[in-house]
């Protein structure tokens, strides 16, 4: 018999054995504003074929943002950061979202991808600290 399953927020999370699970098809996008560009793309195309694609431009107005991000990134399924030469060398949003991505990602069992990174140009993606996420990536391009 499959455990019950209570849906919140719209069906984006559902609460199973008294855990709050993430539904699999949404998409937190984490980027630079020098990178709305390829972000907004990235949004069109995920929503087209049918994900829930989540940015910061979904922030309703007066809400807190830094609690609308945290809230939408342990929501989503899968949170996929943008890199480019110019967003590595900044400081800001992108990396702190980046860093609370890892620590979320250590909470999750050992075969769930979640960090799916994209690079942009030629820059250098940086070091993510997390063993587990390089391993699964390694292990789905060599199979």
């Amino acid at each position: 018999m499959q455990p019950k399953k209570i849906y919140l927020n719209g069906a984006r999370t559902c609460k199973q054995d008294g855990m709050t699970v993430s539904e699999p098809k949404s998409v937190f996008i984490s980027y630079a504003k020098a990178d709305t560009q390829h972000a907004n793309r990235l949004y069109d195309d995920l929503k087209k074929v049918g994900l829930t694609a989540w940015k910061d431009t979904d922030i309703k107005p007066g809400a807190n943002r830094e609690n609308a991000i945290s809230s939408a990134m342990k929501r989503s399924g899968y949170f996929i950061p943008l890199f480019s030469s110019i967003s590595i060398a900044q400081s800001g949003n992108s990396q702190k979202e980046l860093r609370d991505a890892v620590e979320i990602n250590k909470t999750l069992p050992q075969n769930k991808v979640y960090i799916i990174p994209v690079r942009l140009d030629d820059c250098q993606v940086p070091e993510l600290h997390c063993r587990r996420m390089k391993n699964r990536i390694l292990k789905t391009l060599t199979s």
